[in-house]
């Protein structure tokens, strides 16, 4: 790792813990759907392998949006600006789980309320495939993160 992914790590990982904070705009969603009561444990790896997932898949609508501003489309901002962030706290998620690492549990509560958001935003949109498949994604990604057993971490 060199030392601007490092760094960029350590901005985003802040970043995560800062997010804690935005109860009232996240946690509103996530009380909504109440997904909390239906925790299904997974190990790091499923967790890591469902972060990836989403990572790839919120890149990929990122760059949708992009396009479809491009061509005069509105109303897709919101969603690009969230997918990005999302797919940004996902990559570092799936590093951390995929390493077994001991601070895991503050990334995957952040990880899990990005997700709740982007898959709320691409929501929006359900005639529009990526979209929909990436707030499926999203959705899966923050029910993994959920799912880690509170034995493997520590925060």
């Amino acid at each position: 790792m060199n030392r601007r992914d490092l760094i960029g790590s350590i901005g985003l990982a802040s970043t995560g813990l800062l997010a804690f904070n935005l109860d009232s705009a996240i946690s509103a969603e996530s009380k909504s759907e109440d997904v909390k009561d239906k925790v299904t444990f997974v190990s790091f790896s499923e967790c890591a392998d469902a972060c990836s997932e989403c990572a790839k898949l919120c890149n990929s609508a990122f760059n949708h949006c992009t396009i479809l501003i491009q061509t005069g489309q509105k109303g897709y901002a919101m969603i690009m600006r969230t997918c990005i962030d999302c797919a940004e706290v996902n990559r570092v998620c799936a590093a951390l789980c995929s390493r077994e690492s001991r601070l895991a549990k503050v990334l995957t509560e952040a990880c899990a309320r990005f997700c709740d958001r982007a898959a709320g935003e691409c929501a929006k949109f359900p005639k529009d495939k990526l979209l929909a498949d990436c707030a499926e994604q999203c959705r899966k990604c923050a029910a993994s993160c959920r799912g880690l057993h509170d034995e493997m971490l520590i925060a």
